[in-house]
């Protein structure tokens, strides 16, 4: 699989974030998605089934990928996305207005959902569901009923199953439900933590090189904005790292305060830095 592209755009004073990536030739096909804060707001897909055996394949495909994560990002700055977006923040409006409290059992389920099945449904079968899809889930979530633990659960895969039914075989979605009780096993206490652990990595690489450039306070609030931005299972991604140090260096307080040969080599010195450290076992990650 081709490495992904990932790019912060501020658009309108708001920054969003596209990744582009390449599902692999098992799933022969290219997916740019815009996100905010973390979250889906939209999907552009192009097929390239037509290039699999094809002469130079590697770099078709290359091609194929800039080129569609160029006309997301295009889109976004003509405003091509502006109604998805305002429906998008509409809706988070409207969550935070009607959202009632869950019943403490329920509130297990949407930990689950968050720390072990979204990642799941992503990292096994591809899928990423769309704000729209998550927020039906969270509100069935609300409804369920159920005596014990592993009927609570079953409901929840009914749930899950029939939002993405169309995007994968009935035994693909057993195999990996399967995984998810034994997923829940691991506190999400312990994935925050493993958060922490990041966050300490990161600011022992590059805090100095960031509190030279634009000083302490700003160097804290910078860090807190992009750790806060992403949910603590992301942290877990071998490319965390890249992606994360790759939000600072297009910050906006970064962009102002610093040259564009300043921001190249320390995100080159970043890199280099994690890559020792790992080869050299002075981290786990």
């Amino acid at each position: 699989m081709i490495i992904g592209l990932n790019e912060n755009v501020t658009y309108r004073g708001v920054v969003f974030h596209i990744q582009t990536e390449d599902r692999g030739t098992s799933r022969p096909m290219v997916v740019s998605t815009l996100f905010y804060k973390g979250m889906i707001i939209l999907e552009e897909r192009k097929d390239y089934s037509s290039l699999v055996g094809s002469g130079n394949e590697k770099e078709k495909i290359m091609a194929l990928k800039n080129e569609l994560h160029q006309r997301v990002k295009e889109n976004l700055l003509s405003g091509n996305y502006d109604n998805r977006i305002k429906e998008y923040f509409k809706s988070l409006k409207k969550e935070k207005k009607e959202k009632p409290s869950a019943p403490s059992d329920n509130k297990e389920l949407l930990s689950l959902l968050q720390a072990v099945i979204l990642p799941s449904l992503s990292e096994d079968l591809g899928i990423k569901l769309s704000t729209t899809e998550l927020d039906t889930i969270k509100k069935e979530i609300a409804t369920i009923k159920g005596s014990t633990r592993k009927e609570r659960f079953l409901s929840l895969c009914s749930i899950i199953y029939k939002t993405v039914s169309n995007r994968c075989s009935r035994e693909d979605f057993k195999s990996i439900a399967k995984t998810w009780l034994k997923g829940e096993k691991q506190k999400v206490e312990d994935i925050y933590k493993y958060k922490g652990d990041f966050r300490s990595l990161l600011e022992r690489i590059v805090f100095k090189d960031l509190e030279s450039a634009i000083g302490s306070s700003l160097t804290r609030a910078l860090i807190d904005k992009v750790m806060e931005e992403l949910h603590p299972m992301f942290f877990k991604k071998p490319e965390a790292f890249e992606i994360i140090v790759k939000r600072i260096v297009n910050s906006g307080i970064v962009q102002k305060k610093t040259s564009p040969e300043w921001q190249k080599t320390k995100e080159t010195a970043w890199k280099e830095l994690y890559k020792n450290l790992k080869l050299t076992g002075q981290l786990s990650g």
